[in-house]
């Protein structure tokens, strides 16, 4: 008897555990802001305190945040500081720093997450869920480019391995997800999405975020700069000099060149150059600047500094022991795209007491 009420029951428990994560999605979702900065989008989970949790790598670059709540327009923002800086283990809790923060977070209708108080049940096979924001795509659309909406998905999965400083998890995730809130099917916060390896997701143990959420509570100081991310661009140039056209019958200069980017600020570049029958080398040293738009997928960031270049040359044809080195002091300006795409760059140098002018287009990563 028993095996024939069976599967009577089955579609009713299907439709009772359907109800409730429905119910689940609607009660955290308030909780789960969009996150911008430096043309990046993550997600994140609201905290007593007005903290926002998220991952470590979605602000390591510490630059101005906005935070887009749900039931605020898409060009509506609460801004934040950095507090709390864990790159090991890739953990970073924000401070809501807008005036109008007690307004917009509207703490009834937008609840903070309450932390799991032990890890005792935390075991392979334990349901768990994410919300979050995975990075938005841009498709042509009638000669236009349209945003996609892809905020605020609901995944489910389970715990796969439990670790001393890491939960993998069985979980449908992509880089937007970074950031947002891992918790129990009562709802309570187990930890925040951190990144993908083999197929799994990975996020910091509880333990590690109880600890950055009890020092994030005891400071209002934000993180220095000094603490960003190095970054690197390496730029591939199509362009001209005057100069090159005093040494041959065209002034064409193609050339690469490596950034180096220190807290995402001071920058260090060295190039050379493709061309035949003469060497182009430079070095250069500078201050990068962040610019923002109405977009907050959309920015671009600007180089300005000086820099020495030289150009090696061999004035007799099948004569390499004549070489002559020209070269000087100038002045450089970088336009980019925002992280990868195209840029452009002038530049002005005093070559033999001679002011020569650089232009190139170029594509980076």
């Amino acid at each position: 008897m028993g095996h024939k009420i069976l599967p009577l029951l089955l579609p009713l428990l299907f439709i009772q555990s359907s109800s409730f994560a429905t119910e689940l999605f609607n009660q955290i979702k308030p909780s789960v802001p969009i996150i911008y900065t430096a043309g990046g989008v993550c997600s994140g989970a609201l905290l007593e305190n007005e903290l926002v949790l998220t991952a470590a790598h979605c602000v390591d670059r510490l630059r101005p945040l906005r935070l887009n709540w749900p039931g605020m327009k898409e060009n509506e923002f609460v801004g934040g500081k950095v507090v709390h800086f864990d790159d090991k283990n890739d953990v970073a809790i924000i401070k809501i720093t807008e005036n109008q923060a007690e307004k917009q977070i509207e703490k009834n209708s937008r609840p903070s997450f309450k932390m799991l108080p032990n890890d005792g049940g935390l075991a392979p096979g334990l349901s768990v869920s994410t919300i979050g924001h995975p990075r938005p795509t841009y498709q042509p659309m009638e000669g236009k480019k349209s945003k996609a909406d892809l905020s605020y998905f609901y995944s489910k999965g389970a715990i796969a391995k439990v670790s001393s400083d890491s939960i993998a998890l069985s979980l449908t995730a992509g880089f937007g997800n970074s950031g947002g809130p891992l918790f129990d099917d009562q709802g309570l916060l187990i930890s925040t999405i951190s990144r993908i390896d083999n197929g799994f997701v990975y996020v910091a143990h509880p333990e590690i975020v109880r600890k950055a959420i009890q020092e994030a509570k005891s400071t209002d100081v934000e993180i220095s700069a000094k603490e960003a991310k190095t970054n690197i661009d390496l730029y591939f140039w199509l362009g001209g000099h005057s100069f090159v056209s005093k040494i041959r019958s065209h002034s064409s200069l193609s050339f690469g060149e490596l950034g180096f980017h220190v807290a995402d600020r001071l920058s260090l570049a060295v190039s050379s150059n493709f061309s035949e029958g003469f060497r182009y080398n430079a070095a250069s040293i500078g201050w990068r600047f962040l610019h923002e738009f109405t977009d907050p997928l959309k920015v671009a960031y600007s180089n300005v500094g000086i820099e020495s270049v030289s150009f090696l040359l061999n004035p007799t044809e099948g004569n390499s022991d004549l070489l002559v080195r020209k070269g000087g002091p100038g002045l450089f300006y970088i336009l980019n795209s925002g992280r990868a795409g195209y840029a452009l760059r002038l530049g002005i140098h005093q070559i033999d007491q001679k002011t020569e002018g650089q232009i190139a287009v170029g594509l980076f990563f």
